[in-house]
């Protein structure tokens, strides 16, 4: 709950608490129950009010494989249907806008302030990742292909010295999460390290709205494609 794309739906879901409230959950008198690894001591527990689901979180290896599990359990084919007709729509009109802004070989690298280091984020662990890696079609650079995403990773903390290495890219995306302070995101835009980049120097660096571009659900993912084409046109609009 928290993305902007989830606002009138959050209106209908019902908070069980957590660890869940065996009593609230009992109460929706639910069909099927879906947990993952924080709820997994519970699963005795819940599979004695209804058929009961474990998916570890890390299960599924994209967007497309995790609607197609799901509308699997619930027997939602058509909606998955939908929604993959929904998103190819939603990648070809935002692909169409930015076709003077990124072309086939168009690079990008999506990072993290993360504590006294930084992460480096791949196209499966949210922050836009699955929206800038698939639908608008940027590619990742050489090492983070190789090392956070073909590895499986998707997220891999690096000192701020490394960052060179894994910025050799047309564009960077920052996007920090709700826990960074102030100063953590200073220690790093301040520093020489940050400064001497070429896409800080050529003001290639768009910042990402953390609650936009956090979550990595089916809806969310929808809507961030449009509105990462919104950044993209608003950044070089601005350069030019």
């Amino acid at each position: 709950m928290g993305s902007p794309f989830l606002k009138e739906r959050e209106q209908s879901i019902e908070d069980i608490g957590s660890p869940p409230s065996l009593e609230k959950v009992l109460a929706l008198d639910p069909d099927l129950i879906v947990i993952y690894d924080s709820n997994f001591e519970d699963y005795e527990a819940l599979s004695k009010i209804a058929p009961t689901v474990y998916v570890p979180y890390d299960s599924t290896m994209g967007i497309r494989e995790e609607v197609r599990l799901f509308a699997e359990l619930f027997g939602r084919e058509a909606e998955a249907d939908a929604w993959f007709a929904k998103y190819e729509q939603e990648a070809s009109k935002a692909r169409e806008r930015l076709k003077d802004i990124i072309g086939p070989d168009t690079t990008a690298t999506l990072i993290h302030p993360n504590g006294q280091e930084l992460a480096v984020l791949g196209d499966n662990f949210g922050r836009g990742g699955e929206a800038m890696y698939h639908a608008i079609g940027l590619k990742a650079n050489e090492r983070v292909q190789r090392e956070v995403i073909d590895s499986g990773v998707q997220y891999q903390d690096i000192s701020l010295e490394l960052l060179p290495e894994y910025t050799d890219a047309d564009i960077v995306f920052l996007c920090s999460w709700d826990g960074t302070t102030e100063e953590e995101l200073k220690r790093v835009v301040d520093s020489g390290v940050w400064r001497q980049l070429p896409a800080v120097r050529d003001n290639r660096v768009i910042v990402l709205d953390y609650q936009t571009f956090f979550y990595f659900d089916p809806i969310s993912v929808l809507g961030q494609i449009g509105a990462l084409a919104d950044e993209l046109e608003r950044h070089f609009a601005e350069r030019s």
